[in-house]
């Protein structure tokens, strides 16, 4: 039996990864989590999955499960100051190397759309704008370019991430959502030019399962839907709450009085961040594989992760 080393089970990917690999796939899981409760009870006694308690600063304590695994799934992070660097850089590099590349035939990293700039390449000033986990994720990303002794690797770059329910753990952006009603009947009166990507994590982990089964996965790949306008993003939001169209105000012309007033609060990374608001990438979604999406609008996302509605608009 095809055996997966996968990280990060009780994250948001992570737990959406792991849930479709026992429900749509018969590999056998070996999942490394520091705390194993947070795994869904229901799960927990599968006979396909094996919990591996421990984290990666303790990689020689599962020497055995690693130099085994046939496939990585790392989708482990860390996100503030020294913790980022320890665990998104030097523990990943060691993750990595501590491989067998004669029996691993596929590593599949989950990196971040935040490194890539015009036509989806790495963009430099990551080391100088970005945050400890930007930074972070930056250095993995140089190491990864000049590094010839791995297995087969491909490099997943998810924009921005929503999942969360009873059963899965909440993104950071999942989370934001949870408010909706209480921002979104002011939020719906402003304007802002912009474009991006987001994807549930559940179509994350139908795409990364098809993937492994078919054997198609590529070296480097976005995840998102379709791009969409923040226009259009607020107006979907505004649907969802029962809230009709109002007069909006354009905030650009507002934007440097805003960038001066909060400079303060701000660091180079939203700074660079409100003036690129414009990026869109040939990115994966269900769809480009002819996969069915339950995620595909926002509004569906919504649904499913339970998000209440307004009862009265202000």
């Amino acid at each position: 039996m095809t055996k997966i080393f996968l990280t990060g089970a009780t994250g948001c990917v992570g737990s959406y990864v792991l849930s479709s690999l026992l429900a749509d796939s018969d590999f056998q899981i070996q999942a490394l989590v520091r705390t194993p409760e947070k795994i869904p009870a229901d799960l927990r006694g599968h006979s396909r999955l094996k919990i591996l308690k421990g984290d990666l600063a303790d990689l020689n304590a599962f020497e055995k499960e690693l130099k085994e695994a046939e496939y990585l799934i790392h989708t482990a992070v860390a996100w503030g100051e020294s913790a980022a660097y320890a665990l998104n850089f030097k523990q990943t590099r060691l993750l990595f190397e501590s491989l067998n590349p004669l029996i691993c035939r596929r590593i599949f990293y989950f990196s971040t759309a935040s490194l890539l700039g015009a036509q989806q390449r790495f963009f430099p000033r990551c080391f100088f704008a970005g945050t400890d986990y930007i930074r972070s994720k930056a250095a993995l990303h140089c190491y990864l370019q000049e590094t010839t002794a791995l297995p087969p690797l491909s490099v997943l770059y998810p924009t921005v991430i929503l999942g969360g329910d009873s059963n899965h753990t909440f993104s950071a952006a999942g989370q934001g959502l949870k408010d909706l009603p209480e921002w979104m009947p002011w939020l719906r009166f402003l304007r802002i030019q912009g474009l991006f990507h987001w994807i549930h994590a559940a179509d994350i982990a139908q795409m990364l399962v098809y993937w492994l089964k078919q054997g198609t996965a590529g070296t480097e790949m976005v995840l998102g839907n379709p791009a969409q306008t923040v226009g259009e993003v607020l107006a979907e939001l505004s649907a969802y709450c029962d809230l009709a169209p109002v007069y909006q105000v354009p905030l650009e012309p507002f934007l440097p009085l805003l960038t001066a007033l909060l400079s303060g609060q701000m660091n180079d990374w939203d700074r660079y961040s409100l003036r690129a608001r414009n990026l869109e990438y040939s990115a994966f979604y269900p769809a480009r594989l002819g996969l069915f999406s339950e995620h595909a609008s926002l509004q569906q996302v919504l649904r499913t992760m339970g998000i209440a509605k307004m009862k009265k608009a202000p």
